[in-house]
């Protein structure tokens, strides 16, 4: 089960990223001031340039905390995988023509005077040939950033942990043991060098495979679904041809080859 956070948790919970992102995108406003007083020899008005700064960098800022929602509500995906490409990339396209036509407005909205030296062909296509490719590419670096930072919470030894008799789960970390069941297990998901376990109120990111993760659970219990998947059959609602769907909601990818073997399983 994916645990999401509302509004007020995510901002509560990760207060140093969004300080990181606000020390960000205000030097972006001071570099705009700074520019200011460059190509002016230091006579410009400070508060003009400072509404500039913001009017340009401020959306860019809001939007930022934005993909910490998007990236919460998409952590049960691989990172980068298909499916998570398209449903991030048209968002990540569409903001990124929003902000330059943001970025283009600003001739019309602080130098008026300046409008009629430059044409709105040259204005929109210097602001898109720069910013487009910059802007889909800083939104990929911020989901990455945001998926790193919303799965950190617990980050704990796979290639220590136990299971013993009874099925609970023992993983070791530097304060100590956390003690897991397997019945509260949902589903495990693969992210670059670390496991992602879903289970009943808790998401926790524990460094290693899924091999070694699949060697501590129950062989008649688990069932690798795909490459980057493992799922608990009794949390299994229904399996489709690409897709098992959980009785906590989350939807799980299948591969073809495990298809036949998981109906088996769930059959069982």
């Amino acid at each position: 089960m994916t645990l999401k956070l509302k509004p007020h948790s995510l901002l509560k919970e990760n207060i140093p990223m969004l300080v990181g992102i606000a020390v960000v995108w205000l030097s972006f406003v001071g570099m705009e001031i700074a520019k200011g007083f460059y190509f002016n020899s230091g006579n410009v008005d400070l508060l003009h340039y400072t509404i500039f700064g913001l009017y340009l960098y401020l959306p860019w800022f809001l939007f930022s905390m934005g993909i910490g929602f998007l990236a919460n509500h998409s952590l049960n995906l691989a990172f980068l995988s298909k499916r998570s490409f398209l449903i991030h990339g048209p968002i990540a396209l569409l903001w990124a023509c929003c902000h330059v036509l943001i970025l283009s407005s600003a001739y019309w909205v602080f130098w008026p005077e300046r409008v009629a030296q430059v044409s709105v062909g040259f204005v929109l296509g210097e602001q898109a040939v720069k910013w487009l490719h910059l802007e889909v590419l800083a939104y990929f670096m911020l989901l990455g950033l945001w998926r790193r930072q919303l799965s950190k919470p617990e980050e704990l030894s796979a290639s220590r942990s136990s299971a013993d008799s009874n099925g609970e789960l023992s993983l070791v970390t530097d304060s100590g043991i956390v003690k897991l069941r397997a019945e509260d297990i949902h589903w495990l998901l693969a992210d670059d060098n670390y496991v992602i376990v879903h289970a009943d109120k808790r998401k926790i990111r524990v460094r290693g495979t899924m091999k070694e993760m699949l060697k501590q659970l129950r062989a008649e219990q688990f069932q690798q679904t795909h490459r980057s998947a493992i799922v608990n059959m009794a949390k299994v609602q229904e399996i489709g041809n690409q897709r098992l769907t959980l009785e906590s909601g989350s939807r799980v990818p299948v591969s073809r080859r495990r298809h036949r073997h998981l109906i088996a399983a769930f059959n069982k």
